[in-house]
């Protein structure tokens, strides 16, 4: 693609927003304003915690000031809906049009819907395309825009693709061909579109827009300070994934070993030295703690398992709240295992549906162990991965593995890096 072209803004149009860009970091004002003068398109690349969804907001509320139009998509539905959520509480919600099936939208926001508008009324066709012309905010999936009537006739100013890092290029084309301008938010360092051949992965298919365009260095805006995680968590991502590039905002008001302090007063450190704990199964030895291959490729591992109840059961009983705990799993299966285990308020899932979210205490279970030479794990393989799960705690992160088994994951130069800094050795603990 071209090099992109961007154009002034006039004085007039700047002064209308300016009380929105005022709310920004300098980089998000940046990335605000740059996505305004492009002609074609521009990439917003947002660190863990950098406020991408707070940079979403601001922009789409610069477009309705300045009487534009939007399309507003992601990936998934959740993402999707994260936006708007905030959305909501600033712009009027008679101007947003949310499509897809109620089923899949969070029920507070299922009265932005098409049939949630159209109930007040009777069925007349002038009334439906009077809500698909005239609303100024659309918001649906990138794979909704290939099959809804609406697209077939309505063009947009701008379309906002977020998590723009995980969608096939194919099916994000087809979000950015209704608009006259683009932006893509992401992060190509996490994770990319799910590819399962191997072959066209290997043809390049697993490379999102969002990485191909962010050649054309001019098109980049870069959010390089985080909001989320305290500094020994934001400093493990830098030093493994960033060069050294990510930044906390402020540490005053994200240095906090806990805000629930009592919590680890029994079980874990509350000093800020300690916000990153490992706790080694060394399953090599302890057989209770080796990963079981089903005949089917699923993989659990009970040890861990029963370990992670032990340890969740232990912060809520000393009063963490059960939404401020996360468990994330890098396996399908043993997530829905360890589901079961700590039970249904307390959300365990995997990394890939853990992207965009946050905790104040993340608990990651790896899993996986290695008893064969030719053992190998594909999903720890990709530091994409591995920097997506390591990066949603906020206060406390726990690791719950088998660190020679993961040490010998040459594949993954990230996770290798990672046992062999000389500073992660206070950080492993044996559990035996």
């Amino acid at each position: 693609m071209k090099v992109p072209v961007f154009s002034k803004m006039k004085k007039e149009d700047i002064m209308s927003i300016s009380q929105v860009i005022r709310q920004l970091n300098r980089d998000q004002a940046r990335a605000v304003l740059r996505s305004l003068m492009a002609n074609d398109f521009s990439i917003i690349e947002g660190f863990p915690g950098s406020g991408k969804t707070q940079t979403v907001v601001a922009l789409v509320c610069c477009l309705i000031v300045l009487g534009r139009t939007v399309l507003l998509t992601s990936y998934t539905h959740s993402a999707v809906d994260n936006i708007l959520l905030k959305l909501v509480e600033i712009v009027d919600e008679h101007k947003i049009l949310r499509l897809g099936y109620s089923s899949a939208i969070t029920k507070n926001l299922q009265h932005l819907t098409l049939e949630a508008k159209l109930s007040k009324y009777s069925g007349e066709e002038r009334i439906v395309f009077n809500y698909y012309k005239f609303q100024p905010i659309v918001a649906c999936t990138c794979l909704a825009v290939s099959t809804n009537l609406l697209f077939s006739y309505r063009r947009f100013s701008m379309t906002i693709v977020d998590e723009a890092s995980m969608v096939l290029e194919p099916t994000v084309i087809s979000a950015i061909s209704v608009s006259d301008s683009f932006v893509l938010l992401g992060d190509h360092r996490q994770l990319t579109p799910l590819v399962c051949s191997e072959e066209a992965r290997q043809e390049g298919m697993a490379k999102s827009l969002l990485e191909r365009l962010s050649v054309h260095l001019s098109a980049v805006v870069t959010l390089h300070s985080q909001y989320r995680m305290n500094e020994p968590i934001t400093q493990l991502s830098s030093r493994l994934f960033y060069e050294n590039k990510l930044q906390c905002f402020s540490f005053d008001s994200v240095n906090h070993a806990s805000i629930y302090s009592e919590v680890y007063k029994l079980c874990l450190s509350n000093s800020l030295n300690d916000a990153i704990v490992f706790l080694d199964t060394n399953s090599i030895k302890n057989a209770v703690f080796r990963a079981t291959f089903g005949k089917h490729g699923d993989v659990f591992n009970d040890g861990e398992a029963e370990f992670i109840e032990g340890i969740c059961k232990l912060f809520i009983s000393l009063g963490l709240k059960e939404c401020d705990l996360g468990v994330i799993s890098f396996y399908r299966y043993h997530a829905e295992r360890l589901s079961q285990k700590v039970g249904a308020n307390i959300e365990v899932n995997t990394v890939d549906q853990y992207q965009g979210k946050d905790k104040s205490v993340i608990v990651l279970s790896f899993v996986w162990t290695k008893e064969k030479k030719n053992q190998r794990s594909d999903l720890l393989a990709d530091f994409r991965r591995v920097n997506v799960a390591i990066t949603r705690a906020k206060h406390k992160l726990i690791m719950i593995g088998c660190r020679k088994s993961l040490s010998r994951l040459r594949t993954n130069y990230f996770i290798s890096l990672f046992f062999e800094e000389s500073k992660i050795d206070d950080l492993v603990i044996q559990i035996f």
